[in-house]
Formats: structure tokens, C-alpha cells, sequence
């Protein structure tokens, strides 16, 4: 849910795809400043290369202009990685931006640390891959490209877990209702076996 990794954000847009929904993530919002260099962009880069969490207005702003849009109004969405703090689920609440669903993938810690010391960045197209697995390039030029990050090391992984940890329970008694957790490491299918069923029963509860 917090940690995102190629495996996992190929679930999330099965997800968005079996449910004709809009597939949104923090991180690409930010990716797009940083890599039209705004103001935003540029303190957003300082903030990660440091492994510090990014302030709740700068990511606020980001969500709450892309959840204003017609696709998002239209075909509803799938907001990966987000809420992560507090003020983050006020500012849902404040939005009347209430999730259908809210789904947490358990996946143990040396799982994650293991998925972001294959992680590499390709500065030309802001894609982040897998080096390990079926998602990871071959083409040379791009493996060429690619380069580490610093917040892919594993003592700021290491912190930002300890900040999501802190958080969960928060999360887990805000959305008590329309929350389901899933362990992380299954199966795609499996996974989205899931999420669909869970989706089916909070339907058939709100009708």
C-alpha cells in the first residue's frame, strides 16, 4: 500500500481496469513535477533524496487537483499509496472524497527491502523498474540509463517503513468498514480475486 513496487502497481492497474476506474498514484503526480522542474518538483526531490516523508500540503494539492478531474468525477479511481498520514485522510473526508474500499497489502520487511535494492530509475522517462522478475528491462540502452536512487537505500526504506507502521493503525480504524487486508506476496490473480469480491460485498452492503 505504501511501498510501491512494479509488481505491485501491475495489481493495482488490474484493479482499475476490471473496474473501469482512473489509476492515480502520489508518486507519479510527483514524478511529473520533478520532471517538468517546477517549484514544487524541485522540493520534492530534495525532500526523497533525503528519505524525509513529502509535506501533507504539497501532496494534498497534487491529489486533490487530479481527483477534481472529469475522469476521476466520471469513472471513480484508485489512489494508490495514499492516505499515509493523518492529515491526508482529513483532507479525504474534507473533499467528500470517501473510498469505496481500502485496501492494505501485508508484505514482510526484508520482501520490501529486497524489491528496492533491485529497484532502478530511468531519468530519461521517470519510469522506475524491477531489475528482478518478468518486469525487468532488457533493452541496453535503457539499462544504460538506468540509475539508483537514494531513497531505494535501505536504512531510508528502513525509516519510511517505521513512519507507515506508525500510521496503519489510523488507517485501519478510519476505514474499519471499507477496509480489507491482503497478504502482498500472493499471486495477481489471486490478489484481484479478492479485491473484486471484497468490492462485490461492500456493493451489496451500500445498496
Amino acid at each position: 500500500f505504501f511501498f510501491s513496487s512494479r509488481r505491485r502497481h501491475t495489481r493495482s492497474s488490474l484493479v482499475s481496469w476490471a473496474r473501469r476506474c482512473v489509476q492515480e498514484t502520489a508518486a507519479n503526480l510527483l514524478n511529473a513535477e520533478i520532471a517538468n522542474k517546477t517549484k514544487v518538483g524541485k522540493i520534492a526531490a530534495e525532500l526523497m533524496k533525503e528519505g524525509d516523508l513529502i509535506p501533507d500540503e504539497m501532496i494534498i494539492g497534487l491529489i486533490e487537483a487530479r481527483l477534481q478531474e472529469t475522469d476521476c468525477k466520471v469513472n471513480g479511481w484508485v489512489l494508490e499509496g495514499f492516505p499515509k498520514t493523518e492529515k491526508q485522510i482529513h483532507m479525504l473526508k474534507g473533499m467528500k472524497q470517501t473510498p469505496s474500499l481500502v485496501v492494505v497489502l501485508q508484505i514482510d520487511d526484508d520482501i520490501v527491502y529486497e524489491r528496492h535494492e533491485y529497484k532502478k530509475y530511468d531519468p530519461l522517462t521517470g519510469i522506475v523498474y524491477s531489475l528482478k522478475g518478468p518486469g525487468a528491462p532488457t533493452d541496453e540502452e535503457v539499462l544504460g540509463r538506468l540509475v539508483s536512487r537514494e531513497c531505494d537505500k535501505h536504512e531510508i526504506v528502513k525509516k519510511r517503513l517505521k513512519s507507515w507502521k506508525d500510521f496503519l493503525p489510523k488507517l485501519e480504524d478510519t476505514f474499519k468498514e471499507r477496509r480489507v487486508s491482503l497478504n502482498g506476496d500472493k499471486t495477481i490473480e489471486v490478489l484481484l480475486e479478492s479485491i473484486s469480491e471484497a468490492i462485490e460485498n461492500l456493493s451489496l452492503i451500500h445498496i
